[in-house]
């Protein structure tokens, strides 16, 4: 379809037969048309503008910062209805154009900016004018800002004022974002939470997100200056947690794996690249969680004992283990993580193992990386 659109006879009758439709069936098409252009990179202003007013529910623009932020700031005019509005990588878009949106899509549930690098705190600040609110943000349950670097913490207070719906919520490697303004954001309940390279997270706003994080599904707090003792509170409340992310924590030990064995029961995929973490932390994991995802790239302590206690007839559920650049890992670990049925993926890169027993896994199906 998208070789042929410069065929205007192809193209007319692309246009009528969405006008033969149902209007359920018309937006789900037009939705689907975009989807193919940007994918093959090929959507321009023009197709864009010509199908803009009939995108009612989603609308996906990711990677697509070639099209002029005078287009992007058409969307709160035509889109009125959007319910999932993505802009990663859309560097164009200005601060009025992203106010436009907030103030003019009601409906809108899911907002992803991330990469969005002109954005500023200005957006966010709310007008008392009922007809000039943020109305977009009473609705929204979804919103990533990551990478946007500019932010500094005067957003907070819209969010926090009006997002009361919000429950997944991604501000990773804002630097600028303060520890007032992280104190004020966790003061919401959230189900999806990531907080990683921003600097400002310490031991005092683990002490916050004590009190909110019992929904907490998944947690992402990756380079912070967060301790042992810190994150234990944490844990010991995140009954529900399924996914967790605390790479690069240089001040993190075995000490909360172990805590993450004995109080995430639910566990399923962890990320501990780059950490000091050693064996004991490990074996407490894959001994104490029926874990998925395992990850311990550049975890230069780890050894063969880490993987143990995987026994003969393993009963592991897991389908990914990274161990890239664990210099001390040999064949034994590669041939005990073999045992576990399911897995799928096996990150071996830096590691010293022979052409044996990396063909044992290709043979198996197990891809390599």
């Amino acid at each position: 379809m998208v070789s042929k659109w410069d065929d205007r006879r192809y193209r007319s009758k692309i246009i009528m037969q969405l006008h033969s439709m149902s209007t359920r069936a018309n937006i789900d098409v037009i939705e689907y048309i975009v989807d193919m252009f940007i994918k093959e990179r090929k959507l321009s202003q023009g197709i864009l503008f010509q199908f803009l007013p009939s995108i009612c529910y989603h609308l996906n623009l990711t990677g697509c910062d070639h099209l002029p932020n005078s287009l992007l700031c058409q969307i709160s005019f035509y889109c009125k209805n959007l319910v999932v509005l993505v802009l990663d990588g859309c560097r164009q878009l200005s601060n009025d154009s992203l106010q436009s949106i907030l103030q003019n899509c009601w409906k809108l549930e899911v907002l992803s900016l991330k990469g969005c690098f002109l954005i500023t705190d200005v957006p966010f600040t709310s007008s008392c004018s009922l007809f000039y609110g943020l109305h977009a943000l009473v609705s929204l349950r979804k919103l990533c800002l990551s990478r946007c670097s500019q932010l500094s913490g005067e957003f907070v207070v819209s969010v926090v004022k009006n997002c009361r719906k919000l429950r997944s919520l991604d501000i990773s490697y804002c630097r600028h974002v303060t520890q007032d303004a992280l104190l004020k954001l966790l003061s919401l309940f959230y189900t999806e939470l990531n907080v990683s390279y921003v600097p400002a997270v310490n031991d005092v706003v683990l002490r916050q997100l004590q009190s909110r994080c019992e929904f907490l599904v998944s947690l992402q707090i990756a380079h912070t200056s967060i301790t042992d003792e810190g994150f234990k509170g944490v844990l010991q409340r995140c009954p529900q947690l399924q996914h967790l992310d605390i790479s690069n924590s240089a001040q993190l030990t075995d000490a909360t794996l172990c805590h993450c064995a004995l109080y995430t029961p639910r566990l399923q995929s962890i990320i501990l690249d780059n950490n000091s973490i050693t064996d004991l932390g490990v074996t407490c994991l894959l001994s104490g969680l029926s874990l998925r995802l395992l990850s311990v790239a550049f975890c230069c302590n780890i050894t063969d004992k880490s993987f143990a206690c995987i026994g003969e007839k393993s009963e592991s559920k897991l389908k990914e283990v990274n161990v890239m650049w664990c210099g001390k890992l040999t064949d034994e670990s590669i041939r005990r993580l073999q045992r576990c049925k399911k897995l799928a993926r096996i990150g071996v890169k830096g590691c010293v193992l022979s052409t044996p027993v990396l063909h044992s896994c290709e043979e198996r199906g197990v891809i390599l990386f």
